[in-house]
């Protein structure tokens, strides 16, 4: 397997990030999403633990953990460190409804950090489609 995706799992945790590292060493990409109402349940223990084993998923290129806990930024961080090419996103996404949309354009909207050689070498944000510009600058396409 090279690509793990799985959106709006709240229950999913770091026992399934040890999984996904230890059984997929081809795996390239991981992406972990919670959601706007409810995080995921991903605090860090398994980024550490990759930062210290070259040898699981060393092919891993990009890894996605939106909507988790914000404990996850000193993990991250070492992560990244440890492993200077992997690109990391982590932060918030915002949901599709008005009520959503409503809140994000008045309280400045969801933040997405990018993580490149141990440091957030960008910030994104999405204010929602009610908000001065009204578009969504996470979607790529």
């Amino acid at each position: 397997m090279r690509v793990f995706r799985l959106d709006a799992f709240t229950s999913l945790s770091d026992a399934t990030l040890l999984a996904i590292f230890e059984a997929c060493p081809r795996i390239e990409m991981v992406q972990l999403t919670g959601h706007d109402k409810s995080e995921g349940k991903v605090t860090g223990t398994a980024l550490k633990q990759l930062a210290r084993m070259p040898s699981w998923a060393p092919n891993l290129k990009a890894l996605y953990l939106l909507d988790q806990t914000y404990k996850l930024t000193a993990s991250v961080k070492a992560l990244s460190a440890a492993r200077p090419s992997l690109w990391i996103f982590t932060g918030e996404t915002l949901g599709e409804s008005m009520s959503a949309q409503i809140v994000a354009s008045m309280d400045g909207g969801a933040d997405t950090h990018t993580w490149l050689g141990g440091k957030i070498v960008s910030i994104s944000n999405d204010s929602g489609t009610l908000a001065s510009g009204g578009y969504d600058s996470m979607d790529p396409w």
